[in-house]
């Protein structure tokens, strides 16, 4: 693991608490990050969590923005490294957090006395995701507002940023 990722085991114990000024400070950074202005949501718990991963639907505006972004970084980085430098460098960075990513969710699941499988793997999914892309965005050297940075910087600090969803139609950015 490097300089850059938080210790996996840190990663998800804050879901559920009330969310602290430096918590909101990240939030509204990763927010503004996004841009398309969506409202934040903290969410209570993993049924909430569960709620809002399975009853609503991401907003499409912002995870197509996200899906074009990804490709700009891969773009960037293949450019600056190649494409077997580039995809070496990314399973470095994410591979070793698989396991304690998923021991991490787990673990903050079994704390609120849940056990949904399916929540603990979208959980270590989600954190893996997060850490590839901030992988990413660091081999195309983008600066550190980034949005792939911001919602790595919320896991890192103990949260789950579930997602955009479209709510009544209104972008809202939930965060666990």
């Amino acid at each position: 693991m490097n300089a850059a990722n938080a210790a996996p085991a840190v990663w998800f114990t804050r879901c559920g608490a009330p969310p602290s000024a430096a918590e909101r400070a990240l939030a509204q950074a990763w927010i503004d990050a996004l841009g398309g202005a969506p409202s934040l949501r903290f969410v209570a718990d993993w049924d909430e969590a569960a709620t809002w991963l399975r009853a609503h639907r991401f907003a499409e505006a912002h995870a197509a923005r996200e899906d074009a972004t990804r490709g700009e970084l891969r773009r960037l980085a293949q450019a600056l490294l190649g494409e077997r430098e580039m995809l070496q460098r990314l399973t470095a960075a994410t591979q070793p957090l698989l396991d304690p990513l998923r021991e991490a969710a787990a673990a903050a699941a079994a704390r609120a006395g849940g056990d949904d499988e399916g929540m603990i793997r979208a959980a270590a999914g989600a954190a893996a995701l997060a850490e590839h892309q901030r992988a990413l965005a660091a081999l195309a050297g983008a600066p550190p507002a980034h949005p792939f940075f911001c919602q790595q910087r919320l896991f890192a600090h103990g949260r789950w940023p579930l997602g955009v969803f479209a709510d009544a139609g209104a972008a809202v950015a939930a965060i666990f």
